[in-house]
């Protein structure tokens, strides 16, 4: 660890990267190796993005509907920021979103929180073009004026009707969340990717701790996800877009005004240190009553969704200070986290080296869309990690109306076959792609000085 203090918060060290301009051969191999796969990838991208279509309705595990895809070339790019260079692109990392005109208010504020790039695709009806121009323009056209790294594309529903023979499987009445959640994406010009659901806004720091700090490390890493945690504010009206410091933050959780998404804190602290550090907190977090929850959401089961994350450790480094990350252990049955993935490895198999699997898109409805993401990459022996101090806030926002239902039969039919089919692929893969170790792979934590 340093003693000196970082730019962005005076109370979090910074800790070197000299340590990274002596790389032992293996691992200078790999980084050479992943920056050619990017370079290939990044000169035939127009190529493959003009050739890629995406299912809105499945009528098979490997089937679309007839008139249920869409190509590229439909899409309608409204602000579509000039080309930039491989090499300015290798080690830059997209904020890529998706989702309804209703959730527009919180892209906002990402808009304000993450100054690198952005893919925003927006899901509109073709009836609503017009209104849904018109409505993006209102509530952030001004930031998009003021930055030239932002993409917005509208994906829109009833492009090719579908047929009579498509709507027997009822899967095309649900929202094709996997398939938004993909063009998002392929729009993305970077090598690191960095996957939000539009309701979703990151910590003020994130980006630059990313891009600084936490993947230049990464980068030595085969096969890494970084996990950010992801809380929600129970605040049916957030005075502001997030807390405005770290301090705040925490100040927040214990006051209960913010809690692990969809869990309450109690289910993930337990009785652990950090349990018995809160209960000694100010005497205004021990005896105020949010009044909120009432009025907002209610209870807070979702631990299987969230469980591996391991937040009571996250809060216990956090709390001290540390930077950095640590590796996530264990099952995560059900786990649904947002990641941090390359789409380029190391891996030669035959794909230039694009080994990260795309959503799959059978999913057209709430309920283990994320998580078949999540599982795919688990078979693919991808390694995840929690970054420290960092999360993503999750905005309260009225309930959209007809599109996010659960799965038929059809759906989760499919989705048995599709997950055998998965592991199969990822086992065929892993013979000749064996996944490196690499010296990093206990993570990296760095502690200011004198810190138990």
């Amino acid at each position: 660890s340093s003693s000196s203090s970082s730019s962005r918060d005076p109370a979090l060290p910074v800790c070197s990267l000299l340590e990274y301009s002596q790389l032992d051969e293996s691992t200078a191999v790999r980084h050479s190796s992943i920056h050619e796969n990017f370079r290939l990838w990044h000169e035939s991208r127009e190529e493959k993005r003009r050739e890629m279509t995406y299912c809105m309705a499945m009528c098979g595990i490997n089937s679309c509907c007839p008139s249920g895809s869409i190509k590229v070339a439909d899409l309608d790019t409204l602000y579509n920021p000039a080309r930039k260079k491989m090499e300015d692109q290798f080690a830059e990392v997209t904020l890529a979103t998706s989702g309804t005109l209703d959730r527009l208010d919180a892209l906002a504020c990402t808009l304000d929180a993450w100054k690198g790039p952005i893919v925003i695709v927006v899901y509109v009806d073709s009836g609503s073009l017009l209104e849904a121009k018109t409505r993006i323009d209102n509530v952030i056209g001004a930031p998009l004026a003021a930055r030239n790294n932002v993409k917005v594309t509208t994906f829109i529903r009833d492009l090719h009707p579908l047929s009579t023979e498509d709507k027997e499987h009822k899967s095309s009445v649900l929202f094709p969340v996997n398939a938004l959640r993909n063009v998002a994406m392929d729009m993305a010009d970077t090598n690191w990717i960095f996957y939000v659901d539009i309701d979703f806004v990151p910590s003020v720091s994130l980006y630059s701790t990313l891009k600084e700090d936490t993947l230049p490390r990464l980068m030595h890493i085969d096969r890494v996800a970084l996990v950010v945690p992801h809380w929600e504010d129970l605040q049916c009206k957030a005075p502001t877009c997030q807390p405005a410091t770290r301090a705040e933050f925490i100040t927040m959780v214990r006051d209960g005004y913010i809690r692990p998404f969809h869990c309450d804190i109690g289910r993930i602290l337990g009785k652990t240190t950090v349990a018995k550090e809160m209960e000694l907190w100010t005497e205004l977090a021990r005896t105020h009553t949010p009044t909120h929850s009432s009025k907002c959401k209610t209870g807070g089961r979702n631990i299987r969704g969230i469980q591996k994350t391991n937040y009571y450790k996250w809060l216990n480094y956090s709390l001290r200070n540390w930077t950095g990350f640590f590796p996530l252990e264990g099952k995560g049955v059900h786990w649904e986290p947002y990641v941090v993935v390359r789409r380029c490895e190391r891996s030669n198999n035959n794909n230039q080296g694009r080994m990260l699997p795309p959503f799959p898109e059978m999913f057209v409805g709430r309920n283990r869309n994320k998580v078949a993401f999540i599982e795919s990459l688990t078979s693919r022996e991808y390694k995840y990690y929690a970054v420290l101090q960092e999360y993503l806030l999750h905005k309260q926002h009225a309930k959209s109306a007809g599109v996010l239902h659960d799965h038929n039969d059809f759906i989760d039919h499919t989705v048995t076959a599709f997950e055998k089919q998965d592991k199969q692929e990822a086992a065929a893969m892993r013979k000749g792609n064996k996944r490196q170790s690499s010296p990093r792979d206990s993570g990296y934590i760095c502690k200011p000085d004198n810190t138990p």
